[in-house]
């Protein structure tokens, strides 16, 4: 990193977790992908998988020396810099860990106690309250329409429209659930309906991306993993381990970039939809949870290596309907 003077000041971390913190946004304003730190820390002859680093970012104990040291090299921090950080961490190391049942400092021991502040009313004082011979009449109201409805409902055999005409009653097969003919758990191929290609990154870049390419050469392997009615589409990298597919940093704007990353970066941004499409029996639609919107092309290409992004959802759009080719694990 070139701009040291707008580097997270590691001195100012009171506690583990403030230290962690600290690190973190020290990798945000890096700009740095974890795997391109994965890839640095190679170079500089250190070992620092990039899981490992997204382990180590998202607890709030102290990590290692040698995985800070790493890290920051990585990063481009200067020797006298990365020996800073580790000063510090040397120190938190060895503070001493107040109790538990010890409280804080009792700063105003003989402060008188404070007044108690009553709980705020249910309804303010100024609103009318209703007269109770109200309730008993709306009540009772509710009740003759209620019993009305069930006797002619009783005699139709179905419901009663405004105008008096019954219409049977629907079977339940006519009102499916909404997780009826959704496809189960598993690994899958997504073929985008509108060009026959798959979902993909590109294995030159380690943006985590995704494109349109060739199915067989897809990577990396994906599955569905149903959670009620939505879904977390998960990966695993050849190189990185395990992730999930999202909208980055959960945008909610059209164009937003949808890729591969290590699971909870995320976000609310990794959990999404299954749409059956009507107008393509045995495809589905991607729509993010976060935004209501779907994941497709931006345009009508089939040629390979156009992006995936987050779309307006219309209907007869090809590009953003997909077809889940089941695939052999194991």
């Amino acid at each position: 990193m070139t701009n040291v003077a707008s580097d997270p000041d590691p001195s100012h971390a009171q506690t583990p977790a403030e230290y962690v913190a600290l690190l973190r946004l020290f990798r945000d304003r890096s700009g740095l992908t974890y795997r391109t730190i994965q890839r640095r820390a190679a170079e500089n002859g250190d070992s620092l998988p990039a899981s490992t680093l997204a382990t180590m970012l998202t607890r709030d104990t102290l990590p290692r020396a040698e995985l800070v040291s790493a890290f920051l090299r990585a990063c481009g921090e200067p020797t006298v810099r990365v020996d800073a950080w580790l000063e510090i961490r040397r120190d938190l190391l060895t503070a001493p860990v107040p109790s538990p049942d010890a409280g804080p400092a009792d700063e105003n021991a003989d402060a008188p106690p404070a007044e108690a502040v009553p709980e705020p009313a249910t309804r303010p004082a100024w609103y009318p309250a209703r007269h109770p011979r109200l309730y008993l009449l709306s009540a009772g109201f509710t009740l003759a329409v209620v019993l009305i409805t069930i006797v002619v409902v009783s005699n139709t055999g179905g419901t009663t429209s405004a105008s008096g005409a019954s219409s049977p009653s629907p079977s339940p097969s006519a009102s499916p659930s909404p997780a009826q003919g959704l496809p189960p758990s598993g690994t899958y191929r997504f073929r985008i309906a509108l060009s026959g290609l798959c979902l993909t990154e590109k294995p030159t870049l380690e943006t985590g991306e995704l494109w349109q390419g060739p199915c067989d050469q897809a990577m990396p392997t994906r599955s569905l993993v149903r959670l009620g009615d939505e879904y977390q589409i998960t990966t695993d990298h050849p190189d990185f381990g395990p992730g999930c597919m999202g909208v980055k940093e959960s945008s909610a704007f059209i164009g937003a970039t949808v890729a591969d990353d290590f699971c909870a970066k995320t976000g609310a941004g990794e959990r999404f939809e299954l749409v059956p499409a009507l107008e393509k029996p045995g495809g589905f639609r991607i729509k993010a949870l976060h935004s209501g919107l779907c994941v497709g092309l931006t345009g009508n290409s089939l040629k390979p290596w156009a992006a995936i992004r987050q779309v307006y959802c219309y209907q007869n759009r090809f590009g953003q309907i997909f077809f889940l080719d089941p695939e052999k694990t194991g």
